[in-house]
């Protein structure tokens, strides 16, 4: 596997991850993840580099059984990745379709579409992608939603961490806006 094709793939699978779950308890639904999000950890570009820090912003529309994603990472070496996901849950499987685009300094822009699939359980995902034409070993994300406000997400391969990073929602979660119009309602 050469570094070049480990630093196309590893975005699409972390977004994948990141639309997989519900918020706990929001089992069946995954408007409750509709919004925007900002998350910061660390990640590498291939297996063979060393972790470096990254921040990433998503902005997520979705309802019950569908959602989009448009999630843009920067790296701390300036490689910016973006990423555009349709995903349809059906019970606990997930399908859909990514398109994601690599552009580093002083490199060409490097962009890849491919398919996607994975299992919830609760608030939780174990998702993958595949690009067609593309030979390597099996990468896994593991993503977690912790409360309405927050989730993590953990990518490996080859038994190296790719990517470890933990995403707040920008602005109050979802629920908390309904419990404040119903309090601001009965005023």
């Amino acid at each position: 596997m050469t570094p070049i094709r480990w630093r196309n793939v590893l975005p699409a699978i972390v977004l994948l991850a990141w639309i997989a779950p519900c918020p706990a308890g929001a089992e069946g639904s995954m408007g409750e993840l509709e919004g925007e999000w900002s998350g910061s950890g660390t990640e590498r570009d291939s297996p063979f580099q060393s972790m470096q820090k990254t921040t990433c912003h998503s902005k997520i529309h979705a309802d019950q059984n569908r959602m989009s994603n448009e999630v843009v990472c920067t790296m701390q070496s300036g490689v910016r990745k973006t990423m555009h996901t349709q995903i349809t849950l059906e019970g606990n499987r997930l399908t859909g379709s990514v398109v994601q685009t690599r552009t580093a300094p002083r490199e060409a822009t490097q962009s890849r579409k491919g398919t996607v699939r994975g299992i919830r359980n609760g608030n939780s995902s174990e998702t993958e992608v595949q690009f067609p034409g593309l030979m390597m070993p099996a990468a896994k994300s593991y993503f977690t939603v912790h409360d309405a406000s927050s989730y993590s997400i953990r990518v490996d391969a080859m038994g190296v961490i790719l990517m470890d990073v933990k995403f707040k929602k920008i602005g109050a979660p979802k629920e908390a806006n309904k419990e404040t119009n119903q309090a601001s309602q009965s005023q």
